[in-house]
């Protein structure tokens, strides 16, 4: 969707059919939404059903996809900037290290919060498109997207992502 609607308008999607714009308006909440998914994590800032600041990052469960083996099968250019940022230097058909995705997970959960109060990025094209304005008071955070299921423990299938690792990094983060 992303790449057809554009990361602004996907941000906008997220936040009105995750139920966050219609929960914000019936309570009268300033509410945050934060949307992961595979390749990116849509954030929006939500008071009285009006979507107020939005911002997508280069964080997501596919970033880096693996096979049974611990092979990897998919690496993106963000994932290896989380690589790196934990040092290492993996290539496709490359085994993942026993404990790595879990390592990543907590790094990409980290840089996500830090991001969203305003920390500065580790690089410099973490955002795909500018950060939020400050936050205001929040009432509170809804997840919506793939991952979000993993956050909430609703899904407990793997896919041959990080999305497992990534749902429980974000819980303990939050």
């Amino acid at each position: 969707v992303c790449a057809t609607a554009g990361p602004n308008l996907e941000t906008i999607m997220a936040a009105h059919g995750s139920g966050a714009v219609l929960k914000s308006r019936e309570e009268g909440l300033t509410v945050l939404n934060i949307d992961v998914g595979g390749g990116t994590t849509k954030v929006s800032v939500i008071s009285d059903g009006r979507i107020r600041s939005t911002s997508a990052l280069n964080i997501g469960a596919r970033l880096l996809a693996h096979d049974e083996a611990e092979t990897l099968t998919r690496l993106e250019k963000a994932g290896r900037r989380f690589l790196a940022d934990l040092g290492h230097d993996l290539s496709l058909g490359a085994k993942m290290p026993e404990g790595l995705r879990q390592s990543l997970a907590a790094r990409m959960a980290h840089v996500l919060f830090d991001a969203v109060t305003g920390a500065k990025p580790p690089w410099d094209d973490l955002y795909i498109t500018p950060p939020l304005d400050t936050l205001p008071s929040l009432d509170g955070i809804l997840f919506s997207g793939g991952v979000s299921e993993y956050i909430y423990g609703r899904e407990a299938s793997v896919f041959g992502d990080l999305g497992p690792q990534l749902g429980e990094a974000i819980r303990k983060e939050a």
